[in-house]
């Protein structure tokens, strides 16, 4: 079984986390230079306003109907985001973040009955620890999981879970647009089949007519409403955020092995985005010293918005290692450190700077470096800043596929 976890408008929670006496007042969030509404509370919702509406032709409406709005305020969702996902590896073995305010959890072995009352555990402590309500989906794949937590949503349960008395019932309810990763575009094309409905839609018989009207990722989806599994988060081209963050293999004090760290992080994270045709606006890096030992626990992070939206791995190591070097502090022994890409824009909605010069052959750069570590399997090619012992890795002296022979699996008391 799958949980997906998502903040409940999230931008919106994070703001009225310092200001209690918002708590029944309408909120919105506006995108980079105030120009859109980006995030909505159920309030600002309720009264009608508009998701992606321009600010300034709904100002006045804000204004007369006494909307709490606020300016974008990345650095201050990223650190919440982390508390979140921090809380919730308590509940799960496996934890995929899949965006700044959702992530899939592996639900542990625990009977049937007790899965709403699992929800209900997630749901308490984020809310007591860190003051954010969540919505729990809980299913047997993920997609399903993702379908649960819509219907939490719409249902305002805030916990929902398939079951077998109410798998049916639900799936024939279901319109096919709502399911996750199928949308508006797709629908019509399921609609010219007859499938209208997610039951319509599982109980298809024509897997080619599938295949070729929704792609292998749509037959995926298929398989996973008839309870297959089969989905591998990293395949899907349209993530919200990416990350790449990793335990170091032995204690860390030096800056110079930080620095090929993020480096290396920051290499993978942005090969994920140039995979997914992405860009990032965003970008933030954390580190943290090990929470179990006697010394004093250090966590910090500090987040940049881009002048321009790029893929390019040396321009965001660029502005990663400029970042370290405002959180870094000698003489600690760190543990953990990861860097952050989000704020996402499709590559073909990228806005040039009259500054910007030779974008075509840093495009050519990033495209050649790609295919040739693809061709050979591996970082064949890459940023000097990158290091080549990189003596921090995650140790791997007994691999293996169990995770009982997993390092950081073991428990520590």
């Amino acid at each position: 079984m799958f949980a997906l976890v998502d903040c409940n408008s999230f931008y919106c929670s994070c703001e009225r986390l310092f200001k209690p006496e918002l708590k029944n007042h309408a909120i919105v969030v506006l995108s980079n230079n105030d120009g859109c509404i980006i995030s909505r509370n159920k309030l600002a919702k309720k009264l009608g306003v508009p998701m992606g509406a321009p600010y300034h032709l709904h100002q006045k409406f804000l204004a007369r109907n006494n909307v709490a709005v606020f300016s974008s305020n990345y650095p201050l969702y990223g650190n919440i985001s982390k508390r979140v996902m921090n809380s919730l590896e308590d509940f799960a073995k496996e934890i995929t973040i899949y965006s700044i305010d959702e992530a899939f959890l592996e639900v542990p072995p625990i009977n049937a009955k007790d899965l709403a009352d699992y929800g209900k555990s997630i749901q308490k402590t984020i809310l007591k620890n860190i003051g954010i309500p969540v919505s729990v989906g809980i299913g047997a794949t993920k997609v399903l999981a993702k379908m649960a937590n819509h219907l939490a949503k719409k249902n305002n349960q805030d916990i929902f879970v398939f079951s077998k008395d109410n798998l049916v019932s639900e799936l024939k309810a279901f319109p096919v647009e709502d399911i996750w990763k199928i949308g508006k575009k797709s629908a019509p094309k399921l609609h010219s089949l007859g499938i209208k409905t997610a039951w319509e839609f599982k109980n298809h018989s024509n897997t080619k007519a599938l295949r070729s009207l929704l792609s292998v990722n749509g037959l995926r989806i298929y398989e996973e409403i008839n309870g297959v599994n089969c989905i591998d988060l990293g395949d899907f081209s349209d993530k919200k955020a990416i990350s790449s963050t990793r335990s170091f293999g032995k204690a860390v004090y030096d800056i110079e092995e930080l620095k090929e760290a993020i480096s290396v992080y920051i290499t993978q994270a942005s090969e994920k985005l140039r995979k997914q045709k992405s860009l990032a606006s965003q970008l933030g890096i954390y580190l943290r010293t090990n929470p179990f030992s006697n010394n004093d626990y250090y966590y910090n992070s500090s987040y940049a918005t881009l002048s321009v939206a790029t893929d390019h791995t040396g321009k965001l190591i660029a502005t990663a290692l400029k970042l370290l070097d405002e959180i870094y502090r000698p003489g600690l022994s760190y543990k953990k450190a990861g860097v952050f890409l989000f704020d996402l824009l499709p590559k073909s909605q990228k806005q040039l700077s009259l500054l910007e010069k030779n974008s075509n052959q840093d495009e050519k750069l990033m495209k050649a470096i790609d295919e040739i570590n693809h061709k050979y399997r591996g970082q064949k090619l890459f940023y000097a800043s990158c290091g080549k012992q990189r003596a921090w890795k995650m140790r791997a002296e007994i691999k293996s596929s169990k995770t009982q022979v997993r390092w950081d699996d073991l428990v520590e008391v």
